[in-house]
């Protein structure tokens, strides 16, 4: 598979159908496969939550640059292993993103949301800086819409 950084948009990292792991602009995918070096298939399902774009690289042809440019090698290994100890650390935030969605599945029931519940979501999702993208993607994964 090959690496990737994400330049627009926000995806989600699912492993045997558990979200792991939610990735923005600016984040990699495939970066462990990378830097184990294997070509293995992918463990992960990543699954678009708003339109994303990202840059792609061929693993074999980024490997021969660095073979040719050791600093780019260091500095490129450097950012990798930094994005995915990020990654480690955010699962803490794709707890609070799946609590954030049970709380919407809970409130999303009948045809109408009150008010107060519908303010006490916003401030969760701004506390827990949930985007109001992925919240609006978390609707439609639930089969709502804001209307």
């Amino acid at each position: 598979p090959d690496l990737q950084l994400v330049y627009q948009g926000r995806v989600a990292v699912s492993v045997n159908g558990r979200r792991v792991a939610y990735v923005k602009a600016g984040d990699w995918l495939g970066e462990m496969a990378f830097l184990n070096g294997t070509n293995t298939p992918a463990t992960a399902t990543v699954t678009a939550l708003v339109p994303t774009r990202c840059f792609a690289w061929d693993p074999a042809q980024l490997r021969r640059l660095f073979a040719k440019y050791p600093d780019v090698a260091k500095t490129m290994t450097k950012m990798l292993t930094d994005d995915l100890m990020a990654k480690l650390e955010g699962n803490k935030g794709v707890r609070k993103l799946e609590e954030y969605q049970a709380m919407m599945n809970a409130a999303l029931v009948g045809d109408t949301i009150s008010k107060h519940t519908r303010d006490y979501l916003e401030r969760y999702a701004h506390k827990h800086q949930i985007c109001s993208l992925l919240g609006e993607a978390l609707l439609h994964e639930l089969g709502w819409t804001r209307e």
